[in-house]
């Protein structure tokens, strides 16, 4: 068993639902009390109420003006040219994976291989369109580094490769020879995919990759997710040019209009690059900040804080000190009830697609939370894996 399945909601009924309605809590995981500080940096805006009579869609030369700015954002952002062809707008990261995905199943794509730990959104959308998605399997022992060979690839043909810039659940960056080696060694009717969602680098890591000039890669970007600021809803879908009329046509399904005022002030912030390169900066290093505090608060423990260096869904893996299945299953279970009596909701490996690992749980943290709900976070957890560790739990079952 690579996997355990995602089991979120039922974890979330049965151990943290009434923590979570009946007083304070500490949340590591969680995005319901979270601060950016990008905040500050984004520029006032007045909003024309006159332009909400209009429907806004990324259809055809519809969206103009503002479009064309984004554009050119984008270009500055990775170093390159584009076209208004090599670029789809839509309302969020998550709407573009199902536009990717639904582009990929019209060219004739039934796999998609996503590197572990993945997002969850994508591989749900996977199955609910019918497509085949398999996990492939990474080792906190090897950096969790994605290793597949040509043959792997050709068995699974015709397929794409999903790739997160930074990992998903990691906060590493990606190596853009290995990731360009992956692109090289996929068959011909093969795609690579690149989800920069949480990019926050500037210019972009993976900007060598370039959609206009590499017609078998397609990139997610999200505009502000990376700050933190989640309520302007713009994100992109980087293609080369040849697929737009494709991606306009699928937009279209998939409910094509895109919130006025976050395009209004999208292309507003578009206009100065240089203040949005420093929004990217100042949220990089509140969160990568965050992570090295919490990292040496770990140190000398039985908690590892993988080392987030961008973006800002990290985790830790807590050593049970187990070494079979079915005994990490029964510390995985104490590890939630003692969450649970500490008042501490947490998200776990399996809902971040970690491999299942018989010696480690992991536990979802985003740096963007207020850093009493990490550092206090990681204090409790501290404090219970060392009774885990020992076997020193008691609790009323």
């Amino acid at each position: 068993m690579d996997f355990l399945e995602d089991d979120y909601d039922a974890i979330n009924s049965e151990y943290f639902q009434e923590v979570r309605l009946g007083g304070p809590f500490l949340d590591p995981s969680g995005w319901l009390d979270t601060a950016s500080d990008a905040l500050a940096l984004l520029p006032p805006h007045q909003f024309d109420s006159s332009r909400l009579q209009s429907y806004y869609g990324d259809l055809s030369d519809h969206l103009g003006a503002p479009k064309d700015k984004l554009r050119e954002l984008l270009e500055t952002w990775d170093e390159c040219t584009y076209s208004m062809d090599n670029l789809t707008i839509c309302q969020s990261a998550t709407a573009a994976s199902l536009l990717v995905l639904a582009f990929l199943k019209s060219t004739g794509i039934r796999s998609v291989l996503f590197e572990s730990p993945c997002y969850y959104a994508s591989l749900e959308q996977c199955h609910n369109l019918g497509m085949y998605a398999r996990r492939i399997r990474t080792s906190e022992a090897d950096n969790y580094k994605l290793t597949i060979n040509e043959a792997f690839l050709d068995g699974a043909s015709p397929c794409a490769l999903w790739l997160t810039q930074p990992r998903i659940g990691l906060g590493s960056d990606q190596d853009a020879v290995h990731v360009r080696h992956m692109l090289e060694m996929l068959p011909a009717d093969g795609f690579l995919v690149l989800d920069e969602a949480v990019e926050q680098c500037f210019p972009s890591i993976l900007r060598e990759l370039n959609p206009s000039q590499m017609s078998r890669v397609i990139k997610i970007r999200s505009m502000l997710k990376p700050c933190g600021l989640n309520g302007i809803r713009i994100s992109f879908v980087l293609h080369n040019e040849k697929y737009r009329k494709n991606f306009a046509q699928i937009l279209e399904l998939y409910n094509p209009t895109i919130d006025c005022f976050s395009l209004s002030y999208a292309m507003q912030i578009a206009e100065r690059p240089l203040a949005f390169k420093a929004m990217l900066d100042a949220a990089r290093l509140q969160t990568s900040s965050l992570a090295k505090r919490a990292a040496a608060l770990a140190d000398g423990s039985h908690i590892l804080v993988h080392q987030l260096v961008t973006g800002y869904i990290g985790s830790l893996a807590i050593d049970l000190g187990t070494r079979t299945v079915d005994d990490y299953m029964t510390k995985r279970r104490e590890l939630l009830l003692q969450c649970r009596n500490h008042r501490l909701p947490v998200i776990l490996g399996a809902s971040m697609h970690f491999p299942l690992d018989p010696q480690r749980e992991y536990v979802r943290l985003n740096f963007f939370n207020r850093e009493h709900h990490i550092l206090g976070g990681v204090e409790k957890l501290m404090a219970i894996s060392n009774l885990i560790y020992h076997d020193r739990v008691f609790h009323a079952r």
